[in-house]
Order: C-alpha cells, then structure tokens, then sequence
C-alpha cells in the first residue's frame, strides 16, 4: 500500500516538473516570438543538472535512432554541440539565430560588427560570467596575479612546462 503512494508521488512530482518545464519554453518562446529570427525550440534545457549526465551518453544516441532524430533536440541540445556543428548553423539561418529552452534563451551571432556591438553594450547584453556572479571572482584573481611578486618566474616556467609537454607526449 505505501509502495503505491510513492508511486503516485513520484508520478505527480514527475507530471508537475513537465508542465513546469512546458510552462517555462512557452514563456520564453512568448517573449522571443517577434524578434524576426530564425528560431530553434529544444525542450530540455542544456544547462539542466540531470541533463548534464545523461546528454551524451544516454539519451541523444537513443534519440538519434528514432524517426524524429534528427531534428532540433538531438542537433542541439547537449554540450558541445557548437563544436561539431561548427558554422552549419549560421549558414543555413544566418548571421544570427536564438535557441530556446525552458532555461532560458541563447542568442547566437556570427557577424563581427554585431559583436562589436553587443561588447560595448555589457549593460543590455550580460556575459555568462556575470549572470553566474563569477565575473568578480575572476576578476580578482587576475588582479593577483597579475600584481604577484614572481609573476615574472610563473610565466617562464608555465611556458617551460608547456613547451616540455609535446615532447613527453609524443
């Protein structure tokens, strides 16, 4: 009898996070609707904990089997994607296009005056750093290194260590 209450909370806990999820990329396909560019809709937030694990690993290859493969979901929608899929993207939607996902919206630019642009505007568009409050962090860690005494010593021997590193390796 318990076993079966559990089942059940699980089920209702399970059911509540899909229409959270389902709610959340409908409220940011809402507010991304009419900007005019290409749009990518993947339903799973690549920045989700328990998506992390899984991705690459699990989920993508049984995905990738299916009928409905290769679509959005498994192009998109696991980390690193940009890697493999280099500028395809861009050259089949353009300079500029926006993947969205129950997390958030990702806007991708491929054009350099644009860029340009989007850096000299740091207050309309936040950096990744800073909307995960690391931007500080990193900041003052470059200040102390950059300030260090032996600065000069940590250089020469990260540039020995590396220049050792093909030589041990091959």
């Amino acid at each position: 009898m318990y076993w079966l209450s559990f089942l059940l909370a699980c089920l209702l806990a399970s059911a509540g996070w899909l229409v959270y999820t389902g709610y959340c990329l409908f409220a940011n396909y809402w507010i991304i609707r009419n900007i005019g560019l290409p749009l990518r809709v993947v339903p799973i937030s690549p920045e989700n904990p328990l998506w992390v694990i899984v991705d690459k690993k699990v989920f993508i290859p049984i995905f990738e089997r299916s009928p409905f493969g290769t679509g959005s979901f498994t192009r998109y929608n696991w980390r690193g994607w940009e890697f493999k899929d280099k500028a395809q993207s861009h050259l089949e939607m353009g300079d500029a296009f926006v993947l969205i996902t129950p997390g958030r919206n990702w806007f991708y630019l491929c054009n350099a005056e644009a860029l340009a642009d989007v850096f000299h505007r740091r207050v309309d568009f936040p950096r990744p750093l800073e909307i995960f409050g690391l931007g500080n962090h990193l900041a003052f860690c470059c200040c102390l290194a950059n300030k260090c005494r032996n600065g000069q010593y940590l250089w020469s021997e990260s540039l020995n260590g590396a220049s050792i590193l093909p030589i041990h390796h091959v």
